[in-house]
């Protein structure tokens, strides 16, 4: 966690979305509920991602996918 400081960005648990990418350059994006920047982190490198970004989080995040 570069910067941050406020416990609702390192301490408390909620809605959280992501972007990164992995060695091939595979781009993932993704949201997750109920977890903290720390469990956001474990996830990134659960999905092998080698560098990522926390997005804007909160209960309107979502993503969507045209057809």
């Amino acid at each position: 966690m570069q910067g941050f400081t406020e416990d609702k960005i390192t301490k408390n648990a909620g809605q959280r979305s992501f972007i990164g990418k992995k060695a091939d350059q595979t781009m993932i994006m993704g949201t997750v509920s109920g977890v903290t920047i720390n469990e956001l982190a474990d996830i990134a490198l659960k999905l092998g991602l080698t560098d990522a970004m926390n997005l804007d989080g909160g209960a309107s995040s979502s993503l969507g996918y045209p057809r």
